[in-house]
This record gives structure tokens, C-alpha cells and sequence, in this order.
């Protein structure tokens, strides 16, 4: 592989992709299309997804007629029909924000030649592979979700061109798994710069077990004509101006990260929040209909044929909120663990500029913290998979107490219903 010397040489993989699933325009050598192309293009992308959907969705209900329970049918084709409306959702969004993303670049691009110019390196190669791993693995766990339903779902008297275009209904869920794979990169691109700047503070720590700070200022030289501590006795001397203009450029540079962290998260908000909301709606329901299978009386083979794809379907969009959410939970962690590094940083026997710098970083880290919204409806972290699965739990448990209630209703119905018209047979045959 040659030498990746701008990020949009870097980023190849995640622009191709998203060009070909409408989300984004391809530039060939910086040139940018006109407007007119990219919204002609993006439209096309629309009006193909939706039509392959459309047209392959009889297919699908006929792959559907093999299942033995009514309502594992009607959860899948309302799983079908969430996904084309995210779908379309997502591609109309993401044009709309097109320009944003186009200012992450630019800032990315002049982020990384800052960094550059303190020593730290860009990191492209790595960057590239990492596109090209993660939508691998993202296309081969498709592939196995889109072969277990068919599996779980062929009959021998279905035609195998039937089948095919029953599995291209699976389109929508690669679409969205595009979306979340591109939101995840710039997270993890993001996390990957803060650890340099985490490194490049990390070795301006001078202290160590043997030599503790406390220890340090003990073994300072005090000066009784100044009036002050001057050095150290065991000559720990560092270069004080060119630490602080390292800790000044580091400031810098954090700010920059976070205001890229800001542009692309406004890029991305909106997709997933809707991303988020159909996720946590599909679980919910998924969960409901796995609690309805377990109290039905199925024959084995009816029962695994139901059940499979119900946990495979469960376990797919859950994976998508647990790997969105750590994402940007571990990055907003890496962005805070620099205010420890300069806490330790904070020396008496580092110079008065030196520790103002330092004093500003901590002021800077307070009022600029990395915090990933879905449209400042709530953070992305690991406190808020812990909230959506209480949730999950609250409305499930609801949904049950409903769904017995209605049941029993059912029940007492038939009941009163058989009971009067034995009291009319009586009647007639007394008469």
C-alpha cells in the first residue's frame, strides 16, 4: 500500500461506501460535483432502495407463511417496514448534513498537520485498515443474519429465485449499519488522537515510585537571600519554556478535537437519534414476542424456527446501541483522562508560565467537556445503555401486564358467551 498522505486519501473506503448507498458524493481528485448531481444521485439511491423493498417485500411475507405463529409474522414484516422508513430517513439526512461533514474534513485536515508540527504522528495507515476491517466484519455478520432467517424460513416448495429477492429486503439493515459504522469511525479517529495527546503528556512526567512529587519538593534548595526555592539538588532541571509551549500547543489542540468532536456530532445527531428510537422500539417488541413464544405450545421445530431468529434479530440491534454508545462513552473518557495527566503535571518546581498554562488547560477541560448527543435529546455513554435497558424493562413489563389483561378479558368473554347460550338451549328445551 502506498503512502497516505492527506486524510481524504485515508478516509477512500468510508467516502465509497457511503457514495454507493446514496449518503455522500464520491470526489474524484477534489473535484466537487454540483449540487444538482449529488441531490439527482442521492434521489436515484432513494428511489432504488425503496423500490427493491417494495419489490421484494412479497417475496418476503411469502418466506414469512413457513412461520407456525401469527405473531412472530407480523413482528418481521413490522421490523421490514421500520427499516425502509429509517432507511430513507438516514439518506434524506445525511444529504442534508453533507455540508457539515465537509467542514469535519477541513478541520481534520488541519488538526492532523498541527499535530504533525509537535512530532505526533498522522496515523493514516492505520485509520485506512480499520475502515476496511470494520466494514468486513459488519458485511459478514449481515451476510450470517441474512442466511439464518433464510434457514429458519425456506420450504422446499419455494423457488430459489423467490429467496433471493426475499434476503434483498435485507438492504435497509445495510444501510444502517453503514450509517453507524461511519458515525463510529470519526468517534474512534477522535479517541485515537486524544491518546497521542495523552502519550505526549505522559512522557513530561518526571516523577516515579523512587522519586515521588512529595519527595521532590522536599530535596528543593531554598534560597534565604531570595527567599525562594530555586533547583533541586539532585540536579531534576527540566527545559520549563519548552514544556509550557508544548502544554500551550496541547491546549490547543484539544480545543480543536473538541470542536470536531461538536461539528461532526451535529453531522451525525439526527441519524442517530433516529437510529437509537427505532432500535429501542424493535427490542422491545422483539423481547415481547420471545416472553409469547416461551408460553405457547409449540412442537420443537415450530419453536427453534421462531426462536432463532427472534434472539438473532434481538442480539443485532442491541449490539448496535452497545457499539454506538461504548464508542463514544471510551472517547469521552480518553478526552477527560488529560486533566488527570496535567494534575500531575501541577509541580512547585516547574515554573510560574508552566503551571499557568496548566491552571488554563483545567479551566478549559471544565467548560469544554466531549459529550455525544442525539440532538442534545440525551448522551451517548454507558449511563444511557443502562437508562435504555431499564427502559426496555419498564415497557416490556407493561406490554405483558396489557397483553394478560386482554387475554383474560378474552377469556371471561368466551366464557359469559358459552354460558348464556346454555341457559338459552335450557330455555328452549323447558318451552
Amino acid at each position: 500500500m502506498s503512502e497516505l498522505k492527506t486524510i481524504r486519501q485515508a478516509i477512500k473506503p468510508l467516502l465509497i461506501v457511503n457514495f454507493i448507498f446514496g449518503m455522500g458524493i464520491f470526489e474524484f481528485e477534489k473535484k466537487q460535483p454540483s449540487k444538482m448531481i449529488e441531490y439527482a444521485y442521492t434521489l436515484f439511491c432513494l428511489v432504488l432502495f425503496i423500490s427493491v423493498s417494495k419489490f421484494s417485500l412479497p417475496f418476503y411475507e411469502i418466506l414469512l407463511m413457513s412461520h407456525a405463529v401469527e405473531a412472530s409474522r407480523k413482528m418481521f414484516q413490522t421490523i421490514f417496514f421500520l427499516n425502509v422508513l429509517l432507511m430513507g430517513a438516514l439518506v434524506v439526512t445525511s444529504r442534508i448534513t453533507a455540508k457539515t461533514l465537509g467542514k469535519v474534513i477541513v478541520l481534520v485536515e488541519s488538526c492532523d498537520q498541527t499535530m504533525e508540527n509537535i512530532g505526533l504522528p498522522k496515523g493514516y495507515r492505520s485509520l485506512f485498515l480499520h475502515q476496511v476491517r470494520e466494514f468486513g466484519i459488519c458485511g459478514f455478520f449481515i451476510t450470517l443474519v441474512a442466511l439464518e432467517f433464510f434457514y429458519w424460513n425456506l420450504t422446499e416448495s419455494m423457488i430459489l429465485f423467490s429467496s433471493i429477492l426475499a434476503l434483498m429486503s435485507h438492504a435497509p439493515l445495510m444501510l444502517i449499519t453503514v450509517c453507524d459504522v461511519s458515525f463510529c469511525f470519526w468517534v474512534k479517529y477522535l479517541k485515537l488522537k486524544f491518546h497521542q495527546l495523552n502519550q505526549l503528556l505522559h512522557g513530561m512526567l518526571t516523577t516515579s515510585p523512587d522519586s515521588p512529587q512529595h519527595k521532590r519538593v522536599l530535596e528543593m534548595r531554598y534560597d534565604s537571600e531570595n527567599k525562594k526555592f530555586t533547583s533541586f539538588r539532585n540536579h531534576h532541571v527540566r527545559g520549563s519554556n519548552a514544556n509550557a509551549n508544548t502544554m500551550r500547543a496541547v491546549k490547543q489542540i484539544h480545543l480543536e478535537l473538541i470542536k470536531i468532536a461538536r461539528t461532526m456530532n451535529a453531522a451525525y445527531g439526527m441519524q442517530i437519534l433516529l437510529m437509537v428510537t427505532v432500535s429501542f422500539i424493535i427490542i422491545t417488541g422483539l423481547f415481547y414476542l420471545f416472553y409469547n413464544l416461551l408460553w405457547q405450545d409449540l412442537n420443537t421445530v415450530d419453536f427453534i424456527g421462531a426462536m432463532m431468529p427472534t434472539c438473532c434479530w434481538i442480539f443485532t440491534y442491541t449490539m448496535k446501541i452497545f457499539y454506538v454508545n461504548h464508542a463514544c462513552a471510551k472517547t469521552s473518557a480518553e478526552a477527560a483522562n488529560a486533566g488527570d495527566i496535567i494534575c500531575e503535571l501541577y509541580e512547585p518546581s516547574t515554573s510560574r508560565e508552566f503551571r499557568a498554562e496548566i491552571r488554563d488547560f483545567t479551566l478549559q477541560l471544565i467548560q469544554n467537556p466531549l459529550i455525544f448527543t442525539a440532538c442534545g435529546f440525551f448522551d451517548m455513554d454507558h449511563a444511557f445503555i443502562q437508562g435504555i435497558v431499564g427502559s426496555i424493562t419498564t415497557y416490556l413489563v407493561i406490554l405483558i401486564q396489557v397483553g394478560d389483561m386482554t387475554m383474560q378479558r378474552s377469556a371471561n368473554s368466551t366464557t359469559d358467551d358459552h354460558f348464556n347460550q346454555t341457559i338459552s338451549t335450557l330455555e328452549v328445551v323447558n318451552v
